[in-house]
Formats: C-alpha cells, structure tokens, sequence
C-alpha cells in the first residue's frame, strides 16, 4: 500500500484474517497463504486504505486483523 505521495505504508494481514478469506475446502494449506493473499489483495488493501486513512495504526503500521474484515464485510 502506498500513500499518495508513493511512500510505502507498512501494512500486515493476520494470519486467522487471511484464514477467514480462504472458503475453500481442506484449509488454506491447500492453496497456500500467498495465492489467497493474491486473490483477495484488493479487497485487503481497501481495508487497510480505511485504517490509513482514521489513523487506526499499531506500532507505526496499519495491522488487519478478522474485526477488520468482519466490519467490511468480508467475512
């Protein structure tokens, strides 16, 4: 994710996130975390974009976790 100015924001997926986007039968394991992270990478960084944007920052970065994706609606 990056600010309008081009400067990389730091940004972290929880892993039990990441595992509430995978649907898929079998677990994530199955997939791999990247491919479901690649999948939904839209989505993701939407959510983080909002957290940048109320200044929801955790040690300096922007952290989503399964509240996040609950409260968006993707999960």
């Amino acid at each position: 994710m990056m600010t309008p100015d081009g400067t990389s924001v730091p940004c972290n997926l929880t892993r039990d996130a990441l595992g509430m986007l995978f649907k898929g039968p079998g677990g994530i394991a199955v997939v791999g975390q990247l491919a479901v992270f690649d999948q939904y990478r839209d989505k993701i960084e939407a959510v983080a974009g909002q957290k940048w944007d109320c200044s929801q920052l955790e040690g300096g970065k922007v952290i989503v976790t399964p509240d996040d994706l609950v409260k968006a609606a993707l999960a």
